[in-house]
């Protein structure tokens, strides 16, 4: 009905502006007409535009999802990150000086632990979660961090203990007091050779005031890349590196080419990797068929090793490119391990994966190529 009394409303608009008018100087009884007709223009005219209003659909005050703060029209988000109990808990504290706490390899053989250091470099590092996405989720606000890294030595000597001290600040030189717990341990602290055929994962003993402490040795004469992995706490996953000289009379350097075939055996296990095609910015599964080097046995009560099934550290061979890929599913026991991750770029990398069963970790590497 409102809609046929809109109509009927203005077809006696219309007629009312059809209607004759007469000019010059009117009578009374032409007066009175006159001024019914206006009256009647006037009713027309505001019921119409009542009608109309009342049609039209009502306005929202914003687009939805976009901060309308935004003077481009861009939309912003901040979110913080909320990964690990509550940072400004008590410091974990070693009774002391930290001790080994990691596992080493030298391409596919267990031995013992290495690294070291002084002011790094500071970048995002490219954590895998199991989603394939970062491991700390979603993006957190930027927290500026520099490490300051100092030796116990000036000069370390190859197999002599080394105390490794790393000091996190911010930019402005302010200490930072609180970290994220990350797979159990509030720093990772990956150390390898120049070469890559050494790899040691340690974790740092965190000793207050931004300041964390490790001891290690470090195998022979020549160049260590250290890189100290962790979340300074309301920021994102951020790594430190730092390059070190170890005295002596450096050994020949190894070639770093991809594997023919990747299949190893390490610690009485044999491990296969299983990999997709390999494409730069493109996800990959990297699956990890573990068995009994001597009996050929499936391997299916592997432990729990911080907290997950497995690790997986992968450094581009000119070890700018660093990544940290946790499983697909933490609880597995073996025999296969999954991991999803996404290369930067094209090149050889160097993949280790990380495991524990009957309370020994070890290491197993491999090597490829990205196109």
């Amino acid at each position: 009905m409102s809609g046929m009394t809109g109509m009927t409303d203005r077809r006696r608009t219309t007629e009312a502006r059809r209607m004759p008018v007469k000019t010059g100087r009117p009578d009374a009884k032409g007066t009175m007409r006159l001024k019914r007709i206006s009256l009647a223009l006037l009713l027309a005219a505001a019921f119409a535009s009542a009608t109309a209003c009342s049609s039209a659909p009502a306005s929202t005050g914003g687009h939805e999802g976009m901060d309308m703060g935004s003077s481009d029209g861009k939309q912003t988000a901040t979110s913080h990150h909320g990964d690990g109990p509550d940072a400004s808990a008590e410091p974990e504290r070693s009774g002391g000086q930290a001790g080994h706490n990691g596992e080493s390899s030298h391409d596919g053989e267990s031995g013992q632990h290495g690294e070291s250091g002084q002011h790094g470099e500071s970048g995002q590092h490219g954590e895998s979660g199991h989603d394939g996405t970062s491991g700390h989720g979603g993006a957190a606000e930027a927290v500026s961090t520099v490490a300051k890294w100092t030796l116990s030595a000036d000069e370390p000597q190859p197999n002599e203990e080394t105390t490794v001290t790393i000091r996190v600040e911010t930019a402005a030189g302010d200490k930072v007091e609180s970290f994220d717990i990350n797979h159990e341990k509030k720093m990772h602290l990956i150390a390898v050779s120049e070469d890559l055929s050494y790899f040691d994962h340690l974790h740092p003993e965190y000793e207050g005031s931004g300041e964390f402490k490790v001891r290690t040795k470090f195998p022979r004469a020549g160049r260590y890349k250290l890189i100290a992995d962790y979340i300074p706490s309301g920021g994102s996953a951020t790594t430190n590196t730092e390059w070190i000289e170890v005295a002596g009379a450096s050994a020949e350097k190894q070639a770093i080419e991809p594997d023919e075939k990747l299949d190893r055996t390490a610690d009485g296990y044999r491990v296969e990797l299983t990999v997709d095609p390999l494409k730069a910015n493109k996800e990959a599964m990297l699956t990890f068929k573990l068995s009994d080097a001597s009996s050929g046995e499936p391997i299916d009560d592997l432990e729990p090793y911080l907290g997950a099934v497995g690790h997986v550290v992968i450094l581009s061979a000119d070890t700018e490119k660093y990544l940290h890929v946790h499983p697909m599913d933490e609880d597995a026991k073996g025999p296969v391990a999954e991991f999803m991750t996404e290369f930067p770029e094209s090149g050889v990398y160097k993949i280790w994966g990380q495991f524990q069963r009957n309370g020994k970790t070890f290491v197993v590497p491999f090597t490829v190529k990205v196109s």
